[in-house]
């Protein structure tokens, strides 16, 4: 299960509705940002794990990466989703629920329709 949810405060828990028979649940946060276009850049992401009978949550995952002097915000928000995403294939974090403020992001997944910008091209 993949699900991505705009959010204004990616680590807020999103609003989840979910079997009654799975025990937990996996919310990737990820966020990027840049100082100019181009500038300075970096990224974050953040694995929790929601325990869905208790309402508990704890990290299981964090990162935060400094991309260079060279990276649009874009850029950034990408990158922060695919290491955000390796991590929660190797971390077998299913289902995945994803939150993040990029509506570009959202929008280009939920519609299918990659992006036009030849430097985002390779990301999607």
């Amino acid at each position: 299960l993949l699900r991505l949810l705009p959010s204004p405060a990616p680590l807020q828990a999103p609003p989840i509705s979910l079997s009654a028979t799975l025990d937990h649940t996996w919310v990737l946060g990820f966020d990027g940002g840049s100082q100019g276009k181009p500038g300075v850049a970096g990224c974050g992401s953040i694995l929790r794990q929601y325990h869905n009978l208790t309402g508990a949550h704890e990290p299981k995952w964090i990162s935060a990466h400094f991309m260079g002097t060279d990276n649009t915000n874009n850029q950034a928000e990408y990158q922060a989703l695919l290491i955000g995403l390796q991590s929660a294939r190797r971390l077998r974090a299913r289902p995945l629920h994803i939150v993040g403020d990029s509506l570009m992001i959202i929008r280009q997944h939920r519609t299918n329709h990659g992006p036009i910008n030849k430097l985002l091209v390779g990301l999607f």
